[in-house]
């Protein structure tokens, strides 16, 4: 497979599959720490280096490749193994999903061991208490602004069909 993307570049370049490999590594492990959400938090700018930046594909194999990871059961970072098999065969598909999975998991592992190991200081229980807090006063803060922002629009809504009536 990475013969084909070798083909599609344009004349002249001089890549080898193993540049091919390294890049994949290096660009899906840096969006592995910016992914917070999951992969569909960086799924545009998957599409930037896949199609604009890298020319590893075009928009209409992304878009087929993004509603072929969306459609099939499982985790959405499917996409990422996907763009993998398409650029790099197999093995890109090996490398882009434990560099999107690998990095991130890592982090996750080592705070939560600090974490842990820290639960008996002063400052984590104290600190572990206000976030509980805070969140339960954020989640109010965005549940009070979603239903003010709903009824204003329902409100709105509700009077433009009002003029309109005859």
């Amino acid at each position: 497979r990475p013969d084909r993307v070798l083909a599609a570049l344009p004349e002249g370049t001089r890549v080898k599959p193993f540049d091919i490999y390294i890049t994949l590594l290096g660009q899906f492990a840096l969006l592995s720490i910016l992914a917070i959400g999951g992969a569909n938090a960086v799924v545009p700018e998957i599409h930037r280096l896949s199609v604009h930046d890298q020319h590893w594909m075009t928009d209409t194999q992304f878009v087929d490749l993004f509603a072929l990871a969306q459609a099939a059961p499982g985790p959405n970072v499917l996409v990422v193994s996907l763009i993998g098999l398409q650029v790099g065969g197999l093995i890109g598909a090996l490398i882009t999903t434990l560099a999107m999975c690998g990095p991130s998991s890592i982090l996750a592992y080592t705070i939560s061991n600090a974490w842990d190991r820290f639960r008996e200081r002063p400052w984590r229980k104290v600190a572990g208490a206000n976030t509980a807090r805070r969140s339960d006063q954020v989640a109010q803060q965005i549940y009070l602004q979603v239903s003010v922002v709903r009824r204003q629009v329902v409100a709105e809504c509700d009077g433009q069909v009002r003029l309109r009536r005859p």
